[in-house]
Parts: structure tokens; C-alpha cells; sequence
């Protein structure tokens, strides 16, 4: 989840200047921005950039420090050109500012720690609650349309696992009917019992095959609509056309 956060920090003059003035939330993780930084320890941007670069050297490259300072770039206002900057974490900043000396830059530490605080905090309160920002009138309507939603889908759970009503059943049973009758009088085949027995047995193996249960009788609701169409679209394997042959075989030498 990533995002921006305003943060109530009057006395930081990166705020009022800089042109990026949000902390953001980089996939759950509070950033500021180097040229935040830059204005309110009151050092050259380009000056910052060298000793995060040195840092990130001396620590054995940006894939070591990748958490910790994120390469990214800025537009400038008035050129439109892109500029590279970094966003830094929590870490990032201490380990940056360990350098910085003198009674303002202790103010400013300060200052950061407390701004990190506050939005560590509310990334916290995002993440419990994405809705934080909003309303507490339109946040309970989006609670409430979300039970309405899991409370229906669980009722469309239970109606999709409950199995075939006698109605339905009987439908499937009809249509195995009407596709082996179909199958026998389209082909031309004379079939004695037994043989029309195997194109049953063929068919409801087949059903079972796809649906992944064990008999008939075990299907669901949510199985319904599969095995009309799959019904409506069988044919019998060349391997169950040649068992049937052969019975017809077998029942003429006898």
C-alpha cells in the first residue's frame, strides 16, 4: 500500500518550500525526501545527494542500502526538468544525519524524530483501517456495505455447496437420458442392453472425472451448470465405442 500523508509539522521549513511537502508512505514504510532535508538543515541539495552517495559507497553499494535511501526523481517547477533525489526511511535519516553538527541541526533531529513518529503512527492507523481518512458517517456506510457483501457471498457459499435438489437431479438423470438416445439414433447403432449399459457407465465415469466426485449423487449446486453443458457437448471416447464393439462381438460367438 503506498500513498502520501500530511503531517501537521509547522516548524519545518521543507514544508513550506520544498516542492515536494507530503511524507509519504512507500508500501507501509514513512519516507521524507532528501530535498526536505536539504532545506531544513539549510545544505545544498546537490550536497546531500554526495553524502548519501558516499554513504551508499561506503557500505558496499545500493543494493545494501536500497531500504534505507530510494533513488527517485523530481520535476522542477519551473523547467519542467527531472531531477534525481532520494526518499529516505527512518534509518536512512539517522544514518545521514550522524554528521550533521551544531545547536540548529540537534533542533532539527529532534524535530525529525517527532515527524517520524507521527508517521509511523498513522501508517499504523491506515493499515488497521483504510477508511481513516474519511468520514466517520461514510465509514460506517462502507462497513455496512461490507458485512451486506460477506454476508452474502456467505449465503452464496452455502447455496453453491448444497447439493442437487430431487428436481434437479432428476433433470441430470434425464439429459444423460436424452444425450445416449441422441448418441444411438444419430449413429444408427442397435445396441442391446448391456451395450447401451456401457455408454451410461461411459458418461457418468466421465462426470464424475470433472466434478471430482465419487457418485452422482454427491453433486452440488455449483456443479450444475458444468455438467449440463459438458453433457450437452459428450462424446463417447474411441476406447468405449471399441468396448462396446467388441460386447457385440462377444455377444455373437456365443
Amino acid at each position: 500500500m503506498s500513498g502520501e500523508i500530511k503531517l501537521n509539522v509547522s516548524q519545518s521549513r521543507g514544508y513550506e518550500s520544498a516542492s515536494l511537502i507530503n511524507i509519504e508512505n512507500k508500501d507501509g514504510v514513512a519516507v521524507v525526501s532528501s530535498r526536505v532535508i536539504a532545506y531544513d538543515f539549510d545544505k545544498q541539495h546537490k550536497h546531500v545527494l554526495e553524502s548519501i552517495d558516499n554513504l551508499i559507497k561506503a557500505m558496499g553499494g545500493a543494493e545494501k542500502l536500497a531500504d534505507l535511501y530510494i533513488e527517485s526523481k523530481y520535476q522542477h517547477p519551473q523547467n519542467k526538468q527531472w531531477y534525481k533525489e532520494y526518499l529516505l526511511t527512518r534509518d536512512g535519516f539517522s544514518l545521514l544525519v550522524m554528521g550533521f553538527t551544531g545547536k540548529e541541526a540537534l533542533h532539527w533531529k529532534l524535530q525529525y524524530i517527532e515527524a517520524f513518529n507521527k508517521m509511523e503512527m498513522q501508517i499504523k492507523q491506515q493499515q488497521k483501517n483504510p477508511y481513516s481518512h474519511l468520514s466517520k458517517e461514510f465509514q460506517a456506510l462502507i462497513m455496512h456495505d461490507e458485512k451486506i457483501m460477506k454476508l452474502e457471498r456467505r449465503v452464496e457459499d452455502i447455496e453453491d455447496n448444497a447439493y442437487l435438489s430431487p428436481s434437479e437431479y432428476g433433470m441430470v438423470g434425464q439429459k444423460v437420458n436424452n444425450k445416449i438416445h441422441a448418441i444411438v439414433t444419430e449413429r444408427g447403432l442397435k445396441l442391446s442392453r448391456q451395450q447401451r449399459s456401457e455408454l451410461y457407465k461411459s458418461l457418468n465415469r466421465d462426470i464424475k472425472t470433472i466434478t471430482g466426485v465419487h457418485h452422482r449423487c454427491q453433486l452440488r449446486r455449483k456443479h450444475l451448470d458444468q455438467v449440463l453443458e459438458f453433457i450437452y457437448r459428450w462424446e463417447p471416447s474411441l476406447a468405449t465405442m471399441m468396448k462396446v464393439e467388441q460386447m457385440d462381438l462377444f455377444n455373437t460367438t456365443n
